[in-house]
């Protein structure tokens, strides 16, 4: 992680929360994800990732993306 002060990027923080290191994450990974990031997202728009057309118990890092894309 970076030292005090400096950003941190996104991915870095994934890596971080993927207690398994398996490139994907939980839905309480994502949200301490959200909180690591200090983003405004609510918890809704992170059950939704999960839900889509088929239900999914973890996600990429690049469908986290979209998450981040929404946010700015």
């Amino acid at each position: 992680m970076a030292a005090e002060g400096q950003s941190v990027a996104p991915q870095e923080v994934f890596d971080s929360v993927d207690a398994n290191n398996d490139g994907l994450i939980t839905k309480e990974e994502a949200e301490e994800l959200v909180k690591k990031l200090n983003l405004n997202i609510d918890q809704e728009a992170v059950e939704k990732l999960f839900q889509g057309e088929e239900a999914k118990e973890t996600i990429s890092f690049a469908e986290f993306e979209t998450l981040l894309q929404s946010e700015a």
